[in-house]
């Protein structure tokens, strides 16, 4: 059946290259080790790695990519391929030092420089009990570092090497970590020596909160467990399913602390399951066909009434059987396969009997996939990197007597496509070449040509070069043009600046990110610079002040508040260099404290609390069971404060305070 239309779907890489090409392609990644004074650290340990996510199952793994130490000047080189990049960390250690860590890239670049610091540590400590709340020696505790300042990292565990993140109770409970930095969130992953299972603790499950570094004194309080057995059957004929991947689960719920972490098994010959120890929580219990093979049976979910002192050993699943739809996916333009396709299917109307979770798979190097269906009408939805995101289809129906076989053809991204020449006419290879609003950079080829694509939420269009070794850029509007375009390279600006404290002092170790901003689209300029020891931080090939864009900085510093976005005004000298006048950076050294309530003037718990006031750094915390909270490492001046996000059974609250106030009252549903 052919498809003709489509669902909006989103794209989140870069670059227009198509997933059929990125196992082929390699970045070469050149990392710097520095410490909080700028200097170089030799013989740091290097590790990258990437998440992956299981989409049958639900659980995520991490697969180790490469691993090596620095050399004397705080260098170390990483050859990782494309596929692998696009969601790779890495992560350095040199003790006594904190570990630090950063992603790679998110679109592909054939060489990319990532500058990690390590910063003092700042211990975190606590202790683990027992449901009758005594102590638990020798448990293993693994903490899940969630993210830092650095936003690019929100959503990124960091879950990898593990050994790196464990560490054991002594006779008293207690354990003690002094490997994070001050300005890191945790969670912990907990497993009683005569436990069952592994818990994960956390104050919230938002992508930036968790246990603060230079928290004391945690106290995580290990539940009551329960046994699970049961069988799975096929629902037509009753007979038992053999190797089918079975997961439990605790139902959500937001203002819990603790949940035992999704435990897997496999039926076996008889179709029969066994989890020795659960949280005695309502557990969901999920059947499904693991993701590496493809099975005639439907996920199937069911609810577990597994309460404190009801161990469950006669659960029976009934599970259906599926339809089978095929896919063959190539590109509208080369007719090449697609590789990498995300797929999902998800039925119009669902089974209440049988909950069926949408299905997702990905596509092979021949652009195939096959998913098991619910019969009936399903909803398609198709993403892939370097693809157009507004590409709709017609549902299709799938049926158990006769599987479907569908061809799609996906549009890639629009480019622009032309030459960079220098002031003689000659083209220029090894040139950086950005469009704007695109999708990542590109480097032109032997011959100066180059290929980058454009998103279409701008009729305005630019493209921007830079020659960093010959010091030279160009920035140009494009306008409708799409080929051929002639872009000159002019020599360029030098732009220097210096990070300050209130006293003058130069401060090292900051982050300094340069931007310009054309029409509605932001683009950085270059890599992240990191200052020196005395705080000075300079960038070439600044492409010359025009009418067409202004610059923007931001700039970060672990201990000190930010600049994030900050629009400056560059005049350059007859020579093409510009000074910006120092940036001062305020120190982190406050807090805010207070409480929260509803309308009736009750407290409410496990409240996600942020601010977003210019000049702090990003900060957050989680009220506790009397709805009370402590924001840290805040600087001197306003804070705006939010309690929730909008997603509970109430509306947010917002105030307006000081760094340094205590006791403020937050009221959900209001203003102040």
């Amino acid at each position: 059946m052919q498809l003709k239309n489509t669902l909006l779907l989103s794209v989140l890489t870069a670059l227009a290259i198509t997933a059929s090409l990125q196992a082929e392609l390699v970045t070469r990644c050149e990392i710097l080790a520095l410490d909080i004074n700028a200097q170089p650290i030799a013989d740091a340990e290097v590790v990258a790695f990437r998440n992956i996510y299981d989409f049958a199952s639900g659980l995520e793994s991490t697969k180790l990519l490469h691993r090596t130490r620095t050399d004397n000047t705080g260098r170390a080189t990483l050859q990782i391929t494309a596929e692998d990049a696009e969601r790779a960390i890495v992560v350095i250690k040199k003790e006594p030092l904190a570990i630090g860590w950063d992603t790679l890239p998110y679109f592909f670049l054939p060489i990319c420089q990532l500058s990690i610091i390590l910063e003092e540590p700042a211990p975190i400590t606590g202790k683990v009990i027992s449901s009758d709340y005594k102590p638990i020696a020798n448990a293993l505790v693994q903490a899940v570092p969630k993210t830092s300042y650095l936003r690019r990292l929100d959503q990124r565990l960091i879950k990898s090497p593990k050994e790196w993140f464990t560490t054991t109770t002594n006779s008293k409970g207690l354990f003690r970590f002094d490997c994070f930095a001050p300005d890191v969130y945790t969670d912990f992953i907990v497993k009683a020596p005569n436990g069952r299972g592994l818990y994960r603790f956390t104050p919230h499950y938002g992508n930036s909160e968790g246990y603060e570094s230079a928290h004391n004194n945690i106290r995580l309080v290990m539940p009551e467990e329960v046994s699970l057995k049961g069988t799975v059957i096929d629902a037509k004929n009753g007979k038992p399913i053999s190797g089918l991947g079975v997961a439990v689960f605790p139902v959500p719920n937001k203002t819990e602390t603790r949940t035992c972490r999704q435990q897997e098994t496999t039926t076996d010959s008889d179709g029969k399951f066994a989890f020795p120890g659960v949280q005695a929580v309502p557990n969901w219990l999920k059947v499904f066909t693991h993701e590496q093979k493809t099975g005639k049976w439907l996920d199937r979910g069911i609810k577990i009434d597994s309460g404190k002192g009801k161990e469950s050993s006669d659960i029976t699943v009934e599970i259906k059987e599926g339809a089978l739809a095929q896919f063959t996916v190539i590109d509208s333009v080369t007719k090449n396969p697609v590789k990498g396709a995300s797929i999902t299917l998800s039925p119009t109307v669902k089974d209440d009997n049988f909950i069926w979770w949408s299905r997702c798979q990905l596509t092979d190097a021949k652009g195939k996939a096959t998913i098991t269906a619910q019969p009936g009408e399903c909803k398609v939805r198709i993403w892939c990197s370097g693809y157009a995101y507004n590409q709709v289809f017609d549902p299709i129906d799938v049926s158990i007597e006769k599987p479907v076989d569908i061809k799609i053809q996906l549009d890639p991204n629009p480019s622009v496509s032309g030459v960079v020449v220098d002031k003689s006419g000659n083209p220029v290879a090894g040139i950086w070449v950005e469009i704007m609003p695109g999708e990542g950079p590109t480097l032109t080829d032997a011959k100066g040509r180059f290929t980058a694509t454009f998103e279409l939420r701008d009729k305005k269009r630019f493209v921007m070069a830079r020659d960093p070794k010959g010091n030279r850029a160009c920035f140009v509007a494009v306008e409708g043009r799409t080929e051929n375009v002639k872009v000159t390279l002019k020599d360029a600006l030098t732009l220097s600046g210096k990070i300050v404290d209130q006293q003058g002092k130069g401060i090292a170790a900051a982050r300094v990110s340069l931007y310009v901003l054309a029409s509605h689209s932001g683009c950085p300029i270059g890599r992240e610079l990191i200052t020196d020891a005395n705080g000075n931080w300079t960038i070439g090939a600044m492409p010359q002040v025009s009418d067409d864009f202004t610059y923007r900085i931001s700039v970060d510093r672990g201990g000190f508040g930010r600049k994030n976005y900050n629009r400056i005004k560059v005049t350059a000298d007859p020579a093409n260099n510009a000074k910006l006048d120092d940036i001062i950076l305020l120190p982190a050294n406050l807090s805010i404290s207070g409480r929260v309530i509803d309308s009736q003037g009750h407290p409410v718990a496990g409240l996600r609390i942020s601010q977003n006031a210019n000049n702090q750094p990003h900060r957050t915390a989680t009220t506790d069971d009397f709805g009370e909270f402590t924001i840290t490492r805040l600087c001197e001046g306003p804070v705006h404060l939010q309690a929730g996000i909008g997603k509970e059974s109430f509306k947010p609250g917002f105030l307006k305070a000081k760094a340094g106030d205590t006791n403020v009252i937050i009221t959900m549903g209001q203003e102040d």
